[in-house]
């Protein structure tokens, strides 16, 4: 199992950016789709936020894990997508704009990056 989780991890930094990019899309698609339509969740609004982000900044700092300031840079982009999506939920029929969203958010992007950057930490030991 140990090895099969390395070899996933290790994966290319081109290959996390594209899993980033299917990421990003995926979750602008669930957050702007209108709540009456069917859609994937966890059972609570906030943990669908976290796990979401979290998911992201677990693929961003991988995909630019050669250079320190991209992750820090690329977590930040993290963030700011969350607020437009709040700010685009404001017009989409159903969904709501929430500062605890964002926040859950913000949480997920830092716990997503500390686990990848543990773990990538734990492979070069």
């Amino acid at each position: 199992m140990y090895k099969l989780l390395t070899g996933w991890l290790v994966a290319t930094p081109r290959t996390w950016q594209d899993i980033l990019a299917v990421l990003v899309c995926i979750v602008g698609k669930l957050a702007l789709t209108p709540s009456n339509y069917p859609h994937v969740s966890l059972g609570w609004d906030k943990l669908n936020h976290f796990a979401a982000f979290m998911a992201l900044a677990w693929a961003a700092w991988l995909g630019v894990r050669t250079a320190a300031f991209r992750q820090w840079i690329s977590l930040l982009g993290l963030v700011v997508y969350g607020a437009a999506i709040e700010v685009l939920q404001l017009y989409v029929p159903g969904r709501s704009s929430e500062w605890l969203d964002l926040l859950a958010d913000a949480i997920g992007i830092g716990v997503g990056a500390m686990m990848a950057a543990y773990l990538l930490r734990k492979l070069a030991t």
